[in-house]
């Protein structure tokens, strides 16, 4: 049975870029507040894994996508390294001068300690799809290794900010396939039996959820020539899936040091 740590790694490793139907719906502020109350030193070393494309890349429609490296980078300066499976990504990356690791989450090429924070921005709502037109997803066990992963890279007293973004689709793949994608309560328990505490909830932003579900129906009508009306009816009604973030730390000290 296909699952996501072989065959969806594959995947994704020949996966290029292509236009988002996904935003973060956590905003500036917000990500600003949370950042400073973990008290962020300045030249703090932060590991963005499965960094992709941040914004802004290549097309007008990834601009703008999150704002976190914008506050990382230009307002706490902070030391960004993307780690992405697709050297194309890091290629991006060090272009705009960030020196980046080409790896895999499930095994990350890092040494214990290495961190003083981690982000984990739309990890563990992955899929990849089958030719059948089922898709596989990420199980709770395969989050749960990466998050293991990720606890050991980590300096004591380290931080994570885990991010969904909210995909933005029709009714009817809700229907059919929304279960099937980790939510945050499960993400969340899985932290806490690794030994990261929960710091705080982000909230998201209300006003830009609904920003997006108004571009969702200009795209269709735009690409298909369906209006809204005729988009309701045929059920591709713009829904916002897993979307959360929040942020986890941990202040103890591990087994073997």
């Amino acid at each position: 049975m296909p699952n996501f740590k072989y065959e969806g790694s594959s995947y994704w490793r020949q996966h290029e870029t292509k236009k988002r139907s996904y935003f973060d719906l956590v905003n500036e502020n917000t990500y600003l507040e949370a950042l400073r109350i973990l008290k962020i030193k300045e030249g703090a070393r932060i590991i963005d894994i499965g960094a992709g494309f941040p914004p802004p890349a290549n097309t007008e429609e990834m601009i703008a996508v999150s704002k976190i490296y914008e506050v990382l980078e230009k307002k706490l300066k902070a030391k960004i390294t993307p780690l992405d499976i697709r050297e194309i990504a890091i290629r991006f990356h060090q272009k705009a001068g960030r020196k980046g690791i080409v790896g895999d989450f499930f095994n990350l090429p890092i040494r214990d300690n290495s961190f003083d924070g981690a982000l984990l921005f739309n990890i563990f709502n992955l899929l990849y799809p089958l030719p059948n037109e089922d898709y596989v997803f990420l199980t709770s066990e395969e989050a749960e290794e990466i998050l293991r992963g990720v606890f050991r890279i980590l300096k004591p007293g380290g931080f994570a900010i885990i991010n969904q973004f909210g995909f933005v689709y029709g009714s009817w793949w809700r229907d059919k396939f929304a279960h099937r994608v980790l939510e945050i309560d499960e993400l969340k328990k899985i932290c806490r039996e690794i030994g990261f505490k929960i710091i705080r909830d982000l909230p998201l932003d209300k006003r830009r959820e609904e920003e997006i579900k108004q571009k969702f129906y200009k795209d269709l009508a735009e690409t298909f020539g369906l209006d809204r009306e005729k988009a309701e009816k045929l059920k591709l009604v713009p829904i916002i899936q897993s979307a959360g973030a929040f942020t986890v730390s941990y202040t103890h000290l591990r087994a073997h040091e």
